[in-house]
């Protein structure tokens, strides 16, 4: 049976939201934080922490990119599935469950579910049950804090610290033939804020410039990964 991770990225967060994300996370086998240089330090001792087996906080003293973040506490996770979540959404109770049960006894790479977008934008996001590589370079359809094996990410050498960074990080792993499961849940909620990095971007570069950057990154990757595939016969 798999174990299960939640990694959560942060930087000078809102208490509320990051208490609720905390609170979201039921069931999983390890929870680990990386405070991303946060102005004071993120001070666990005013959070409630869901009981888990395995509960860390690793911090930096200077801000060094949320998926660079990320890289940095999935590298000191000891589970077989890990989900990369913000730290102002929140994983719904019930769906939670019936995700985290699939990914316990999943043979895929990937497991992925919808969520549901809440607050500057609201619906749907992600209910894609067989995502192609084709399909998704046209435009992401899979929710970011979907579960992956730590194994592909060693294999795609991680994520790249660009806007779209997941975006980026599931077109690889959909090059590489990793396998997909859908779980028709909507298993999150995604709050969509002023304060989100992705937003932040969105307004400074806009929509074209953030998508002409990761299709860029992936096709810089097929470069490499081609040739390599073609050598080793896959």
């Amino acid at each position: 049976m798999n174990t299960v991770s939640v990694v959560i990225a942060s930087y000078n967060p809102v208490w509320e939201w990051l208490q609720e994300t905390l609170s979201s996370c039921i069931g999983v086998d390890e929870l680990l934080i990386g405070d991303d240089g946060s102005t004071p330090p993120i001070d666990m001792a005013l959070y409630e922490i869901p009981q888990v087996d395995r509960f860390e906080v690793h911090r930096r003293s200077v801000n060094a990119g949320c998926f660079n973040t990320v890289n940095r506490i999935v590298k000191e996770s000891r589970c077989d599935f890990i989900s990369a979540q913000a730290d102002d959404d929140t994983f719904e109770a019930d769906a939670f469950q019936k995700i985290l049960k699939v990914v316990r006894e999943s043979q895929a790479d990937v497991v992925h579910f919808p969520c549901m977008y809440y607050g500057k934008i609201q619906g749907p996001f992600g209910a894609n049950p067989q995502p192609t590589f084709n399909a998704t370079y046209c435009g992401n359809n899979i929710y970011g804090a979907s579960f992956f094996r730590k194994s592909m990410w060693e294999f795609l050498g991680g994520f790249k610290d660009i806007v779209g960074g997941d975006w980026d990080f599931w077109l690889r792993a959909l090059k590489s033939g990793f396998t997909f499961q859908y779980v028709p849940q909507f298993g999150a909620r995604f709050r969509v804020s002023e304060r989100s990095w992705f937003e932040k971007e969105l307004q400074e570069k806009g929509r074209v410039r953030i998508n002409a950057g990761v299709r860029a990154s992936v096709d810089a990757w097929t470069k490499i990964y081609e040739p390599a595939k073609a050598k080793i016969g896959v």
